[in-house]
């Protein structure tokens, strides 16, 4: 079991009056004069990124192995506070205080306006949800793009077990009978999140910006941040009527440039949004849908163990590198997943990540380890890259398990 892709975060906050209370957790990277500049920042720390991604399916893979999983974080604060997400067990149900009509939302607010203010840069999850592929997407590849929404229950998460709490769910899911041995099922929360698939088959990675469905996008980011595949408005106004010249035997022929409709370009501050520069869709503010774009998720590789079958169970033991994934694409970005934290006996701990260089100071006569410029990838909104990360809070765990992962840019020369 592992993750097949890396993660995309974003968040989904658009309530201006919590966007002015919280904008200490949105833009965690702004100092104070963006924060307090124009509706909570200005320059590159802006920016937002997009809540569509696209990810490969390998052949390796099987689907019905396969799952989507919806992990949800807040930000750092008093459990108490997040009581209000969870479902009451049936003794508490029966006492008037926790019934949900007397949940004081304001107050709530006002504690996250205070939480944000305090651990800003500090989250932790709280809920999860999983759905099979299969029960989105099928197994047959689609003459045309295939849409479907599905709604997920969100499930609690249990702090400091990392992705085991997620593996255990989905072995209930698989195998009810066996909860005893391989795990226990999580409590249900009193939220859902729904989830829009697309599913292009075989039909090409270019499916998702071409302008013939109302969930195309404008532009499609690769995950590196760096390049953008964008549709050529130019070359589908002078293309609509132009027709194709037949070569003439004996006559050189150039062929024509494949799909001339859509253009490569290098990107501005990762592809990321400006908000100071969306186009308005009309008098409600809503964003306009050219404005969106979608990221590509990086595939992680995942050692393949091959089948099972009886021609295979015969054979010698073969080398640990044999059913290894290998890319054919090679960039400069690094994943770090952090797993455990072991004999830690502090708890609430979170894991900083930087990257530094290694320089000799003749004046101390030793090494030192001296920040390099910002270079991790910022999951949050603000700017594409900055100088450090933290992992999410493990609450009360003494060895924590992490499920977070950052994406480093290294130098093009190490």
């Amino acid at each position: 079991c592992g993750r097949v892709t890396e993660a995309l975060s974003f968040d989904v906050v658009q309530d201006s009056s919590v966007v002015e209370n919280c904008k200490r957790a949105l833009w965690p990277y702004a100092d104070e004069s963006e924060i307090n500049g124009h509706k909570g920042c200005t320059g590159d720390a802006k920016l937002e990124g997009t809540p569509c991604g696209i990810f490969p399916l390998p052949a390796y893979l099987n689907i019905s192995n396969l799952f989507a999983v919806i992990t949800v974080h807040k930000v750092l604060s008093d459990p108490s506070d997040l009581q209000p997400y969870f479902k009451s067990s049936r003794r508490e149900a029966c006492d008037a205080k926790t019934k949900h009509e007397d949940i004081d939302l304001g107050k709530l607010r006002q504690n996250a306006g205070k939480a944000s203010e305090q651990f800003g840069k500090f989250i932790t999850p709280f809920a999860f949800g999983v759905v099979p592929l299969m029960h989105i997407i099928g197994n047959e590849a689609p003459k045309v793009p295939v849409s479907r929404a599905v709604q997920i229950p969100l499930f609690k998460f249990v702090s400091g077990r990392g992705s085991q709490c997620i593996l255990d769910h989905i072995l209930v899911m698989l195998y009810p009978r066996a909860e005893s041995s391989v795990g226990k099922a999580a409590s249900m929360t009193r939220g859902h999140a729904l989830l829009v698939m697309r599913y292009f088959g075989f039909l090409g990675l270019h499916s998702i910006i071409e302008k013939k469905s109302s969930l195309a996008r404008d532009r499609l980011v690769d995950f590196t941040g760096e390049l953008q595949v964008k549709r050529n408005e130019s070359e589908l106004e002078g293309g609509k009527n132009a027709k194709v010249k037949c070569p003439i035997l004996g006559e050189n022929y150039i062929l024509p440039p494949w799909r001339p409709e859509f253009v490569v370009e290098p990107t501005k501050f990762g592809g990321r949004n400006n908000p100071r520069h969306r186009p308005q869709g009309g008098s409600d503010g809503k964003e306009t849908q050219t404005n969106m774009y979608a990221q590509e998720i990086a595939s992680l590789p995942l050692e393949h163990f091959g089948s099972n079958d009886e021609a295979t169970r015969g054979r010698s033991r073969s080398s640990r590198h044999d059913h290894v994934v290998t890319h054919t694409s090679f960039c400069n970005e690094l994943i770090c997943q952090p797993t455990i934290l072991r004999r830690c006996p502090k708890k609430n701990i979170v894991i900083k990540i930087e990257l530094r260089e290694i320089q000799w100071s003749e004046s101390l006569k030793v090494d030192i380890a001296v920040p390099v410029e910002s270079s991790i990838h910022n999951t949050r909104r603000g700017p594409w890259l900055v100088r450090e990360a933290f992992t999410s809070c493990a609450l009360g765990a003494s060895e924590p398990q992490f499920l977070d992962e950052f994406k480093i840019k290294l130098p093009l020369i190490l």
